[in-house]
């Protein structure tokens, strides 16, 4: 192959980097059908060449502005010469015609291809469909190494099989595949936005490869939508307005050059190999690659994509090889200010960084008075989850203990820690916190409600609950100790759940969970179901110290109809009058540890359904083992749950 060629000569004074020897070595090996040279072949014969330097236009003294900049990795990026600066990444391609536009990329990438039958017409279609050389450059960059012919058929196939793709993910409201390609990636080498399938040259079910950029929204008096050719002058781009997009590609870039090596050494812990140089210049950034607000004649556009692309962006951060974090804003440096714990707009406090919290963490924005700490941490290796430890223990700084506690934890929360986290945090809308909420409850269990721009808070929670895997609505079922109001009695509304003095906590043991019927619309649950049973002390006229904590009984006659006496207790300030009620009840999984279980006392309902109204736990490891014992002579049955 061609980089074993490179390997074994880039050493020798007689055959300077970049000769053109090398290229046309490369190009017989591209003739011969024999040979299977991917792009990361190519790029290794130009990979020596001089590099380029990336740096912020200043309007005067430009040296002395650049160093005001407390960011360093914001100054100026030197790196290969493929990457483009901003003047060239913005030449009109109608100025440059189709030999400029190949003359420019020979330049590039240091090759000869020449003005061929089949180069003229893949020119051509760049011409016809993109604006500046920037556009045309993502699309022609991990193609160079193809006969254009071959190319052109690429491109036609990749652009098909990402309409078809998206087509078929959303299904009316219901996004049936989550795990799609981001629709649009920023190629950093480029510097422009594209389609996911302008930079994707094999086929969608091979990896993909891109880093995620997350941070918290400013507020909106001090943010401003810029006008970029980044994104073609689709929308306008809303970031702070102490900062650009320039600085931000920067440091971008050397972030990105910094996090190679980084990732050598995480993928052979996890025994992975790395990712193809090739895919290293891609970035998932919201505010450039989620359509935005502010051109009212794409509005219908916009709610249409977001209906599909919201409620995957947790799929495209779990996805992506690392993330990389602005926790003071886009673009703005790492500082910890005492007010960070309680400012609805730190990323902290957001509703959209729950699902954005990964193992792989890239700290951007760092500056010499940043936090110390690490700048590259793999959490699931020992030896950086070591030193994250260590460096959280040292720091005598609350804001910067709990930043960093918080991706030790997130990563185990259950469904109470996440909702529970959910009501603390901040958002533009109710609907947003749901939509935070999407693919934390759904990671493993697809399919994701679609995202529907203006709905009702209480309607979204709903199509939530019908999602969600159905064990986490069993734990809702069993642990949630009120009535629902909503729609469906068996679980809260979303009021409810912000209402609540304090979430439950924990999980409880089941074989199966709580299934649902598209058709019609029903809940079910395969569970004991015991009529009849007395329940005692446990209104709101019993005496006690505590109403979180009351203890009452419940007589559970058995089928020969002796009555069985249970202790039981209520720790919740939901209560329920002295009579007689059904219990519900589960059994546990078979797996040979002793599971406390959890009751709901229920009432019957019109048409067999049945009504939910608080739930108990038998008090005592005897008591919970009698239950079950008594409940098995019962055996399951199905329910219909209002």
């Amino acid at each position: 192959m061609l980089r074993r060629f490179w390997k074994r000569k880039k050493g020798a004074s007689e055959v300077p980097r970049g000769d053109t020897a090398n290229w046309t070595r490369w190009s017989e090996q591209l003739r011969n059908p024999t040979r299977h040279l991917t792009y990361d072949d190519f790029l290794s014969s130009y990979v020596y060449r001089e590099g380029a330097t990336i740096s912020t236009m200043f309007s005067s003294d430009a040296e002395a502005e650049r160093e005001k900049l407390s960011v360093p990795l914001q100054k100026s990026f030197t790196g290969p010469s493929y990457v483009l600066s901003a003047e060239v990444a913005s030449a009109r391609l109608s100025g440059l015609g189709l030999e400029g536009i190949l003359r420019q990329m020979n330049a590039i990438l240091g090759t000869e291809r020449k003005l061929s039958t089949g180069m003229h017409a893949l020119l051509h279609f760049c011409n016809h469909s993109f604006v500046d050389f920037g556009q045309a450059y993502a699309l022609l960059r991990p193609r160079w190494h193809m006969d254009p012919s071959e190319a052109l058929e690429n491109i036609e196939m990749r652009r098909k099989e990402d309409q078809d793709l998206r087509s078929r993910a959303l299904e009316e409201d219901v996004v049936v595949d989550p795990n799609i390609p981001p629709r649009r990636l920023w190629d950093l080498w480029s510097n422009r936005v594209v389609p996911f399938w302008v930079v994707q040259v094999g086929p969608f079910d091979e990896p993909r490869f891109w880093l995620a950029v997350s941070h918290s929204w400013a507020e909106e008096t001090h943010r401003h939508g810029v006008a970029s050719p980044i994104n073609g002058h689709e929308w306008p781009v809303p970031i702070p307005k102490d900062t650009s997009l320039d600085l931000i590609r920067i440091e971008l870039l050397n972030l990105v050059a910094s996090f190679l090596s980084e990732e050598k050494r995480w993928m052979n812990w996890v025994r992975r190999k790395t990712s193809p140089l090739a895919e290293r210049n891609l970035v998932w950034l919201d505010v450039l690659c989620l359509r935005q607000e502010g051109v009212p004649s794409n509005e219908v556009l916009r709610r249409a994509e977001w209906k599909l692309d919201v409620p995957t962006i947790g799929p495209i951060y779990s996805q992506a090889r690392g993330i990389v974090y602005y926790f003071n804003g886009l673009g703005r440096s790492f500082e910890v200010s005492p007010t960070d714990k309680v400012n609805p707009r730190h990323w902290l406090n957001r509703a959209w960084t729950l699902q954005e919290t990964r193992a792989t963490i890239i700290v951007a924005g760092q500056s010499p008075s940043s936090p110390n700490v690490p700048k590259s941490v793999f959490l699931w290796g020992a030896d950086d989850r070591k030193e994250w430890d260590r460096t959280r223990d040292a720091s005598d700084n609350k804001v910067v203990k709990t930043l960093m506690t918080t991706f030790t934890e997130c990563s185990s929360f259950g469904i109470w820690e996440m909702l529970s986290s959910m009501r603390q945090r901040s958002a533009t809308s109710e609907l947003d916190k749901i939509a935070g909420l999407i693919f934390c409850f759904n990671e493993f269990n697809p399919p994701l409600p679609a995202y529907i721009v203006g709905e009702n808070p209480e309607d979204a929670w709903d199509r939530l609950i019908r999602a969600t895997d159905r064990y986490y609505r069993g734990f809702i079922f069993f642990l949630f100790p009120e009535t629902g109001n909503g729609k469906y009695v068996w679980y809260p509304s979303w009021q409810q759940i912000n209402d609540i003095d304090v979430l439950p906590t924990g999980d409880c043991s089941m074989e199966g969970g709580i299934n649902f019927d598209e058709h019609s619309n029903v809940y079910s649950l395969a569970c004991y179901y015991i009529e009849h049973c007395l329940v005692e002390g446990l209104s709101e006229h019993a005496v006690h110290m505590d109403p979180s904590s009351r203890i009452g009984n419940v007589v559970v006659p058995d089928k020969d109809g002796e009555a069985h006496t249970f202790a039981i207790t209520a720790n919740h300030k939901t209560y329920a009058s002295d009579g007689y009620y059904d219990l519900v009840g589960i059994s546990p999984k078979s797996d040979g540890i002793s599971h406390e279980t959890r009751w709901v006392i229920a009432l019957k309902a019109d048409e067999g359904f049945v009504k939910k109204v608080t739930v108990v736990k038998f008090i005592g490891f005897e008591t919970n083992e009698a239950m079950s014992v008594l409940a098995e002579k019962f055996g399951e049955s199905t329910i219909r749950l209002l």
